[in-house]
């Protein structure tokens, strides 16, 4: 038997291949995507290295624990800028954004990259150059927040939100402006207490004159095109943050209160609960650090330590975990599920090793999904699929009922004996 649990803690981190590069201030997002090999990987792209900026682009396989040199993003080289995840033409690739180079030199670049193709694309440039921009992914359109500029004379900190749909490659602007103006914050995605996919955006720092850290807790609901602030009672007032999201909860990771000493704090966010709580600290103080949630493990990658910059990688125990009580011996196979965002159908592929059995004969194939609240919303099993090399189940994006889930995060999980794999995907109305 195996029991499903969700939420394990305290979670524990332990250290993984540290990356070829130090350097701190990549792209900071989502910058996760499946490799051509299908594996889920973190790149580290561009960003400032122990010397200077760098353009260079490392792919971590969370699978392998293995880090390979990628093609370098386009000219010009830079470094704290926003980055985030979205699909065109059918394939998720990775968009980062906006950065910064040298004294008055700012940018508005856009360059897009797909992994499975280790290749890059320049896409139109944002409407407002600009460094220390967040970028998030709704509903398949990207959200460019916040940032700074300054061109000698007066300082800028953008209260800004500019929107970019790839299948287009056009920028909107216009958007509701966030309430507190602020650069270097960190950013995710989760459902809020109504089901409604929002931007959360925490910290950042409002003033890059006089800086300070700001704790303004703020939500976007790009449906409404309005923002609410939000709980800031359980957050550390910082800058140069991570956030990621693991079953509908943020976890807020590391950061500065200063500009020169890091923090190894994990403060959690619950978006539909509006609540706080504090979670195990990094091992490494870091800020300008990036990441990301893969296979129910969060994953936070290179940064500062203080004044050095660094190239460790750390993870987690599973957010998303089961507990064996009947040993039964793992087999190995693959997941995915594509389009990916999807509205109507979703292909689930299963590959796996020929030949391999549980304790039992075939041990069987189950398909879980969940929403992002850890709600189990459709179980699928097929008993005969394990004998097989490869299957394909389509899902018409509906519950055990029949009805179309909501548009939203949700979670597929394949389990065959005692391994299970999970993978994100996003459903669009």
């Amino acid at each position: 038997m195996i029991i499903l649990l969700f939420l394990i803690g305290p979670i524990v981190w332990e250290y993984r291949a540290t990356a070829p590069q130090a350097r701190t201030y990549p792209a900071i997002g989502t910058v996760v995507e499946r490799n051509a090999a299908g594996d889920s990987c973190i790149f580290v792209i561009g960003g400032q290295s122990a010397i200077n900026q760098t353009r260079t682009n490392y792919e971590y396989d969370c699978l392998t624990n293995a880090w390979t040199t990628r093609t370098q993003m386009p000219l010009p080289i830079r470094y704290d800028f926003g980055g985030c995840s979205a699909g065109r033409g059918g394939t998720r690739r990775i968009y980062v954004l906006g950065g910064y180079q040298s004294a008055y030199v700012y940018y508005a670049d856009l360059d897009e990259y797909t992994a499975s193709t280790n290749s890059w694309v320049s896409q139109a440039d944002m409407p407002t150059a600009r460094e220390g921009v967040r970028a998030a992914c709704v509903a398949n359109m990207i959200y460019a927040i916040g940032g700074d500029y300054f061109d000698g004379v007066d300082p800028y900190v953008y209260d800004l939100v500019e929107r970019y749909d790839p299948e287009t490659n056009a920028w909107t602007t216009g958007y509701a402006a966030m309430p507190t103006a602020r650069t270097d914050a960190c950013c995710a995605v989760a459902q809020n207490e109504n089901g409604d996919s929002c931007i959360y955006v925490f910290g950042g720092c409002p003033d890059i004159v006089s800086p300070y850290p700001s704790n303004a807790v703020e939500e976007y609901n790009p449906a409404v095109n309005a923002w609410r602030a939000r709980n800031n009672s359980g957050l550390t007032g910082r800058w140069g943050a991570m956030a990621v999201t693991a079953l509908n909860k943020i976890y807020v990771i590391g950061g500065t209160s200063d500009g020169s000493t890091s923090l190894n704090l994990v403060q959690v966010y619950d978006p539909a609960a509006n609540t706080w709580s504090s979670e195990t600290p990094i091992q490494l103080t870091r800020d300008g650090t990036t990441g990301g949630f893969v296979a129910g493990r969060i994953y936070v990658v290179v940064g500062s330590n203080g004044q050095t910059v660094v190239n460790t990688n750390e993870r987690t125990t599973d957010v998303i975990d089961i507990e064996e009580i009947a040993g039964i011996p793992l087999m190995d196979f693959s997941l995915s599920v594509m389009p990916n965002p999807a509205r109507d159908l979703v292909s689930i592929n299963i590959c796996r090793e020929a030949g391999m059995r549980g304790s039992g004969g075939d041990a069987g194939l189950a398909i879980e999904i969940y929403d992002a609240c850890g709600r189990l919303v459709k179980s699928i099993n097929l008993p005969s699929a394990y004998s097989l090399v490869s299957t394909a189940v389509i899902w018409s994006v509906d519950d055990d009922l029949g009805r179309k889930v909501p548009a939203g995060v949700y979670f597929v999980k394949a389990k065959a004996g005692a391994q299970e794999i999970i993978e994100q995907i996003i459903i669009l109305k």
